[in-house]
């Protein structure tokens, strides 16, 4: 009979310490962040894309003829005798003629509207001079846009 309690009671000896250690870990803090050695760089905002620059070669009545730099917000209105006045950013510009009485507005799109270009005047920056100026409708030859680059597809 004693060999029989000293085979059940020394394996319980022998478990008992594992057993209390077992529930005993120690949990980290919660609370208490580990130091990052990594320093996380600050969240950069999304610069927003520079504005646009729309420069155009403008030739006046007098001939002179000058590069400007044309506002995005800029507009072009012409009334035609067969459709409604169209309102067209500058940007969808690529020509402007207005030498005769009627006058020619030509887009990036290869559209050609004919009429009378109700805008009164353009406000431009000279490039050379480096000034502002508003360049009214009556002194304006025509003003020419860089042509946009055009994507070419090519049929299978």
């Amino acid at each position: 009979m004693y060999r029989l309690a000293v085979l059940l009671i020394v394996p319980l000896l022998l478990l008992a310490p594992l057993a209390s250690t077992a529930g005993d870990k120690k949990k980290p803090d919660e609370t208490k962040k580990p130091p990052d050695d990594k320093k996380k760089p600050p969240e950069e905002k999304k610069k927003p894309p520079p504005p646009k620059l729309i420069i155009a070669k403008v030739e006046l009545q007098d001939g002179t003829s000058v590069q400007c730099l044309f506002p995005p917000k800029q507009t072009v209105t012409i009334r035609g005798k067969d459709v409604p006045p169209i309102t067209l950013k500058i940007e969808e510009v690529r020509y402007l003629d207005l030498e005769t009485d009627v006058h020619r507005v030509g887009t990036q799109t290869l559209d050609t509207f004919y009429g009378e270009i109700q805008t009164a005047e353009f406000n431009v920056r000279m490039l050379v001079a480096q000034q502002d100026v508003a360049l009214p409708r009556a002194r304006i030859k025509r003003i020419f846009f860089p042509e946009m680059p055009r994507v070419l597809t090519v049929p299978y």
